[in-house]
């Protein structure tokens, strides 16, 4: 084979082997950054899922989905360019030993200059880059809070327009977009002066090779066409640095948040495992309240204090008081997601087996006054909980909570979608819906915190009068600000008077 046509292969061979390293490199890089991105929203989540309600309920809604998009999204940025740097060090080092090793005083003139503009440039650099990633976690705070507040007032804000939500909106884009211009100018700006600093230290290390160290013209030719090749390595080293530090305050607020969510376990007053193993069963399940007292922890006074009750097993009760009483707390605090600061919350079966704090989840269904839907069917939001029911069985629980007639006239009866939180519903069939979901569960408890306070009057009787029937299969707990019938409800517990009402 003639030996312009060998060194051709040689080439391509060369060219594609080449092609083949970057490729994997490239796929090397994306699956380490996504597994990183994978891994810290998991763990966030996971921390979040585990977290004390109340740490939950510090973090406010917008920040949660500031920190689990935003910064980890960022974060992944900034581990690429941590293993690009790492990669760059290496190549550079490995290059700056064979440089000292063909021509060793032009070498370390070279390695003494480069470590000097390096002391001098480094700290500025990394600064200014870090301050610009602590106004970018700002700014990306701001932006989902104002998504936030304008989702929330949607309704509102469509009726009665409000220029403030556009105005705010324009001034966090002309933040971000102000703030994102000025890091890149940053870097454009570092990158301009390594390039001017690179063709000046070039011109130098020639001047000294040929002048004061006397160099060989042939290694002074190949000393220089191993700085030339730094050179890139050094820009690219700047760049990711850059990038690094403009990273990193999204990083420490990530870890900000997963401390703020840690638990140290079990709710207070609760026994974590119960005293008597379970056998199985969802029978109905008593309270007790002992003395039991709590304070919101950016409150200045107890909201519950001293308080004592008995509900026993198979018992419709209601459960009232003026607003901000601690109704909803009282509740929370039975299904063991707030934590009691003194006293002792007891729930038992009827024949006196306690139940513990993990079994808490499978014995007790909580419908809440904001119900719970998903951008999905009538039957998946019925049994998204993994509860097992057939069509009658369904049918039979739309009886008792009311929203029979309204699903049998949907489109699509029970396959009918009911959009994102169920808002092609009207607020009272989103209510009779979800509450419909927890029935389904065939709880030993049931605890409702005006779980039907969107629907009239007579609809809420006749929910009641037919949950009333349930109650030798489960305990029935319902907060309500209207006055409890005594022919439906065992006992009303009176928050505002210490003395309750059978």
């Amino acid at each position: 084979m003639p030996i312009e046509a060998t060194i051709l292969v040689l080439f391509a061979g060369f060219v594609f082997a080449r092609s083949v390293i970057v490729r994997w490199r490239t796929l090397w890089l994306a699956q380490l950054s996504q597994g990183f991105v994978r891994h810290w929203r998991v763990r966030l989540f996971a921390a979040l899922d585990r977290a004390d309600w109340q740490d939950a309920l510090d973090q406010r809604r917008h920040n949660i989905h500031h920190v689990l998009t935003d910064d980890v999204g960022r974060i992944a940025s900034g581990a690429e360019s941590t293993i690009r740097a790492t990669t760059g060090i290496v190549m550079a080092v490995a290059q700056v030993c064979v440089a000292l090793f063909i021509a060793p005083a032009l070498g370390a003139v070279f390695l003494v200059t480069l470590a000097i503009a390096a002391i001098l440039a480094f700290g500025r650099l990394w600064r200014s880059a870090h301050s610009r990633g602590e106004v970018q976690v700002s700014n990306a705070r701001q932006l989902h809070r104002h998504l936030h507040q304008y989702r929330a007032g949607l309704e509102s804000a469509k009726v009665h327009p409000h220029r403030d939500f556009t105005l705010g909106m324009k001034e966090v884009a002309d933040a971000i977009a102000d703030n994102s211009l000025a890091f890149l100018r940053g870097q454009a700006n570092v990158q301009f002066a390594l390039q001017a600093g690179s063709a000046a230290l070039l011109f130098t290390m020639l001047a000294v090779g040929l002048r004061v160290v006397g160099t060989p013209p042939a290694t002074l030719i190949v000393f220089l066409a191993i700085i030339v090749r730094i050179s890139p390595v050094v820009l690219a080293l700047a760049g990711n640095a850059q990038v690094i530090a403009n990273t990193l305050p999204a990083f420490e607020n990530v870890i900000a948040f997963e401390s703020e969510l840690t638990t140290d376990g079990s709710p207070t007053g609760i026994p974590a495992e119960p005293r008597q193993r379970a056998r199985g069963g969802k029978s109905a399940i008593g309270v007790g309240f002992d003395d039991v007292s709590f304070r919101y922890l950016r409150a200045a006074e107890p909201i519950i204090r001293g308080l004592s009750f008995e509900i026993e097993p198979g018992s419709f009760n209601a459960l009232v008081g003026p607003t901000g009483i601690g109704k909803t707390t009282v509740l929370d605090l039975v299904a063991g997601i707030l934590q009691s600061a003194t006293g002792i919350i007891r729930l038992d079966r009827r024949d006196g087996e306690t139940v513990g704090a993990a079994e808490i989840p499978s014995v007790l269904s909580y419908a809440t006054q904001e119900p719970v839907l998903f951008d999905a069917t009538v039957r998946e939001n019925l049994l998204w909980n993994g509860t097992e029911a057939d069509k009658e069985l369904i049918g039979d629980v739309l009886d008792i909570v009311a929203p029979r007639e309204f699903v049998e006239n949907l489109p699509l009866g029970l396959d009918t979608r009911v959009g994102d939180m169920g808002l092609t519903l009207s607020g009272g069939e989103r209510q009779r819906l979800f509450l419909a979901a927890m029935v389904l569960r065939q709880p030993g408890l049931l605890i409702m915190d005006e779980a039907v306070s969107a629907v009239d009057l007579k609809t809420e009787a006749r929910i009641f009068a037919s949950l009333r029937r349930l109650a030798h299969k489960m305990t029935i707990v319902a907060v309500t600000h209207r006055e409890p019938d005594p022919a439906i409800f065992d006992r009303v517990i009176d928050l505002g008077n210490p003395v309750s009402k059978l």
